[in-house]
């Protein structure tokens, strides 16, 4: 009878300690997923507005000011896209509007099952010529 005892209690701690590390495992990978797909689509969105300043800045155009301002647009594009629990830490390394360049990091945050954090870091760059911009992702885990 003791012995059933034991077997069904190790039975379930064996079977929640599996529910638990599946459970991270998915909300790990659900993040991972919103936020490659967030820097994809505010890359674009950056690129975009960044495309009319390539290779030909007006006399009026100020080049720390569009900077700013496309690093502020790649912020809201990306806040907009992240369909998770997690809280963000954006990077920007680099942004060059004259010359196509982006260059930005960006770090979640996310709670466990269990109470501990979790995180994940996506760093994505482009660099335009005048025809295309080529996206250059590395994902640090």
């Amino acid at each position: 009878m003791v012995k059933s005892i034991t077997y069904v209690i190790l039975i379930l701690l064996v079977t929640m300690s599996n529910l638990t590390i599946i459970s991270n495992t998915q909300h790990r990978n659900e993040v991972v997923s919103s936020l490659r797909h967030g820097m994809y689509v505010a890359m674009d969105a950056t690129y975009q507005s960044m495309s009319k300043y390539l290779y030909k800045p007006t006399n009026d155009w100020n080049e720390a000011n569009t900077n700013q301002k496309l690093a502020s647009e790649f912020n809201r594009a990306l806040l907009a896209q992240i369909e998770s629990d997690c809280e963000l830490e954006i990077k920007i390394i680099k942004i060059d509007a004259k010359n196509g360049l982006i260059d930005v990091e960006a770090t979640a945050y996310f709670p466990y099952s269990n109470g501990k954090t979790g995180h994940t870091t996506y760093r994505c760059s482009m660099v335009s010529d005048e025809s295309e911009p080529t996206p250059n992702p590395v994902l640090k885990d």
